[in-house]
């Protein structure tokens, strides 16, 4: 008995809703001002601690996930003020096909960091690839600070990025340029936004592969799965590193 349902009002088999580069731009423009928005409230809160060293990994740890609620409420408030139900963005219903996570996880991990172990080797002459820092800064805190800033990291991250990324944006690329442009473009720009150029390969290869699924499983589930997988043993390692 399969799990997928077909009596909704949007079916596998029906065209979706157009998304529109406005709403792109629209989605787009407000992370990007949310954002700059909340890193000048964390600068603020550093700037008015008494002591913003010894509890700089507690405050980036809240502030993770704070700004990862507010990016996912932000995605699904303007898709659907644009008219995009959530369905439309690839959520829907998981079926068997979800299953592929179970190899698709590890060969994309692989992959993405072969990328960057040669990146780091060949062009920057690097023994040893480098990290964000952001799952690193969660590390040393009390449990239940860490379980909070796995929360952002491992969970609330991916999701809003996943209805960003590969639901507005994939969407709108795809229907106008077809799947192999839309998630090339995509692709890049998942890796340029996260800002760490010296991780760009890491970035590129992992938007890609995330991208790629999106086309695959025809919904969010197999790339969300895939990045919250991959956030969360980044930040496990941090923990015990």
């Amino acid at each position: 008995m399969s799990i997928v349902t077909t009596d909704s009002p949007l079916r596998d088999t029906d065209s979706p809703p157009r998304i529109s580069v406005a709403t792109v731009f629209v989605n787009g423009g407000a992370l990007i001002g949310y954002t700059a928005l909340s890193l000048g409230v964390l600068v603020a809160v550093f700037l008015l601690s008494s002591d913003p060293l010894s509890s700089a990994r507690t405050i980036v740890a809240v502030f993770m996930s704070l700004h990862a609620a507010g990016g996912l409420t932000l995605v699904i408030w303007l898709s659907r003020r644009r008219g995009i139900p959530i369905r439309a963005l690839g959520v829907r219903r998981p079926g068997w096909k979800l299953l592929h996570a179970l190899w698709e996880f590890p060969l994309i991990l692989i992959v993405a960091t072969m990328a960057q172990i040669l990146f780091s080797v060949l062009i920057l002459g690097q023994s040893e690839p480098p990290d964000n820092g952001a799952s690193r800064d969660i590390a040393g805190v009390g449990p239940l600070v860490f379980m909070v800033g796995l929360l952002g990291t491992a969970a609330l991250t991916p999701l809003w990025e996943e209805l960003f990324f590969r639901g507005v944006l994939q969407g709108a690329a795809s229907q106008r340029w077809g799947s192999l442009i839309g998630s090339i473009v995509t692709a890049i720009t998942f890796a340029v936004s996260h800002s760490y150029l010296i991780l760009l390969p890491y970035y590129l290869v992992l938007g890609l592969g995330l991208s790629l699924l999106r086309v695959f499983h025809r919904d969010l589930w197999g790339s969300l799965a895939v990045h919250m997988g991959l956030n969360g043993l980044v930040s496990m390692v941090a923990l015990m590193a």
